[in-house]
This record gives structure tokens, C-alpha cells and sequence, in this order.
């Protein structure tokens, strides 16, 4: 594999527990990093409002470990050729 989608936003359900159902930005890069892949599209970080992690500190996190140039943003609606 050389890319992994990396779902990010630290989503929280509703449920009186708060599970959470996907990554914070810490995770995401933490996730990518540990899957040594060179290339990583965030994805469904803003889709609902129930994300509290926005894609800025999945950035954030991935450049303060130096792989701010792994991250391929692509935009809501366009596609990509995997």
C-alpha cells in the first residue's frame, strides 16, 4: 500500500457514553506515522456536526512530526485515482 485514508474529526456519539467513532488529529497522524505509508488523505472530518477535531489539527499534528507533505487534501466532490 503506499497511501492510507485516515478518517479524522473525533467524531462523539450522542449516546450517554460518548463513544468515539473516529480519530483527532493527534490520532490520525499518530495512525499514519505507525503505518509508515507516504501518503494520507484525511477524510469525514467535517461532514456532520458532530465533529469536534477540524482538519487544521490533523495538519497541525502532521507537520510537528514532519510530515506535513504527506497529507493529500482532496476536495468535497472532486475524485481521485488510487
Amino acid at each position: 500500500m503506499d497511501l492510507s485514508i485516515t478518517v479524522v474529526g473525533n467524531a462523539t456519539t450522542l449516546l450517554s457514553f460518548g463513544l468515539t467513532v473516529t480519530m483527532d488529529g493527534m490520532q490520525g497522524a499518530g495512525l499514519v506515522d505507525l503505518l509508515r505509508e507516504p501518503r494520507a488523505v484525511p477524510v469525514h472530518y467535517d461532514d456532520y456536526t458532530v465533529f469536534a477535531s477540524p482538519l487544521a489539527e490533523f495538519r497541525d499534528r502532521m507537520r510537528q512530526r514532519g510530515g506535513a507533505d504527506r497529507i493529500v487534501e482532496i476536495p468535497r466532490g472532486d475524485t481521485v485515482v488510487l
